[in-house]
């Protein structure tokens, strides 16, 4: 996967042009880990975006 220094490869927008979800946790959030349910994207910028709902509930 490309650093924040370089930019999306062909390999890298090929994976992120279909619909993708996973689950954000954070490092030094509460314990234990209370993941969120996200999707994610490239932009045309060649950035990532990531969403999640206003009122997505924990995933436990």
């Amino acid at each position: 996967m490309s650093t924040a220094e370089s930019t999306l490869t062909a390999d890298d927008l090929e994976l992120l042009g279909r619909p993708l979800y996973g689950f954000l946790s954070v490092a030094a959030g509460p314990v234990p880990a209370q993941p969120r349910p996200v999707w994610f994207e490239a932009t045309a910028a060649g950035t990532v975006e990531l969403f999640t709902g206003p009122d997505t509930r924990f995933a436990y």
